[in-house]
């Protein structure tokens, strides 16, 4: 398995975040003309974690974003993402921890987004 597909088994099987969204959690985009809410996850870096203090063989930065017809649902999508990922473990990913958030407004769908970056660090896989 990648990283990747433990991101979104992780996001699709946590139930508050499944209840708001089934399964619909997309790489880089949304579909033409989705069903929100939704998410969107894209792989911004990935480096060694070599550092003094690493934990893990790889620190793979991603951004992932919840979209909705409201600002007030796409919080309810940022708040169910941190409660699925923030200090978990899952599948190859030690520690998933938060790096920040920001809104967006898609103007042409007239969506709303939250998106919350996160540091997914990799298990050694030497």
């Amino acid at each position: 398995m990648s990283v990747d597909s433990d991101l979104v088994t992780r996001l699709t099987g946590h139930a508050g975040l499944a209840a708001l969204i089934g399964t619909r959690v997309y790489p880089n985009r949304l579909p033409d003309s989705p069903t929100v809410p939704a998410v969107v996850y894209q792989k911004i870096t990935d480096v060694a974690d070599v550092g003094q203090a690493s934990i893990a063989g790889k620190r793979h930065r991603y951004q992932i974003t919840g979209w909705a017809a409201t600002h007030l649902e796409a919080g309810d999508v940022e708040t169910q993402v941190h409660a699925a990922l923030e200090l978990q473990t899952f599948g190859q990913v030690i520690l998933a921890e938060p790096a920040g958030s920001r809104d967006t407004y898609e103007r042409d769908a007239h969506l709303h987004g939250r998106i919350v970056d996160y540091l997914l660090y990799q298990t050694d896989l030497t």
